[in-house]
């Protein structure tokens, strides 16, 4: 980080309380077995953590330069002296040494959710606030048993899984390819019988403009439909439910 009064003075960040305990507390540790090693610090220039409450944690470094077969054989013995999953990513590089995603375990209800959370996809990063925002969600819809439920970018299923129970049927989309896989696998999972997802790629869409004035891509494309689909819906309810 840097002072914007003064944007080449850095300001040292020695800890991150908002993360969670176990990235808080792994953090050090990480930095200094980093420090002792010539070929995992070698041109290192960014750390990611995914965590979760069933006490799965992921660590993707990143470097500048070409990853080797030392710096594998240093990432294997780091990996298993801290007890986590480590990737190594370089330009055009992705090095998984056991897997690429954790394991979060969701209470809702009284019933358990599982998820895979892949690296590199998009997953809520606070557990806790995320579990109270299902429970928030279950709760607005009530029961709607003879009701079917269309979620447009559903993401890796969060939202989808706990909410499915409560509706006769659920048409989930996405156009992500990892959370089309983690959303495949989690309904798998919990035992979800009544989604359908579809998957579409934002390619078959081909580039179009209005008047030559604006152009919109494919994927902008997707976004548009989807707001039209969601501002549809909200003019068709009848009675308000985001209260």
């Amino acid at each position: 980080m840097f002072d914007p009064q003064a944007p080449k003075v850095p300001i040292r960040v020695d800890d991150f309380p908002i993360a969670s305990k176990a990235i808080c507390e792994l953090m050090p540790t990480l930095l200094d077995a980093l420090k002792a090693s010539t070929a995992l610090r070698q041109r290192l220039f960014q750390v990611e953590f995914l965590s979760t409450l069933a006490g799965d944690m992921l660590v993707t470094l990143l470097y500048h330069r070409k990853l080797d077969d030392t710096w594998r054989v240093a990432a294997e013995s780091l990996a298993e002296n801290l007890g986590v999953q480590i990737i190594g990513r370089a330009r055009k590089q992705k090095i998984v040494l056991d897997r690429d995603f954790v394991t979060e375990t969701l209470s809702i209800e009284g019933r358990d959710y599982h998820y895979r959370q892949y690296e590199g996809g998009f997953t809520q990063p606070n557990a806790v606030i995320n579990t109270a925002m299902i429970q928030w969600a279950r709760r607005c819809v009530g029961e709607q048993k003879d009701a079917d439920l269309l979620e447009l970018y559903c993401g890796n299923g969060n939202f989808t899984a706990p909410l499915a129970d409560r509706f006769r049927r659920v048409l989930a989309t996405e156009i992500s390819k990892t959370s089309v896989k983690a959303a495949r696998e989690n309904f798998t999972a919990n035992n979800i019988g009544n989604v359908m997802g579809v998957f579409v790629p934002a390619s078959p869409f081909t580039d179009f403009s209005i008047a030559g004035l604006v152009t919109f891509n494919s994927t902008e494309q997707l976004f548009l439909l989807g707001a039209i689909a969601i501002a549809i819906g909200v003019m068709t309810y009848s009675k308000p439910v985001m209260m």
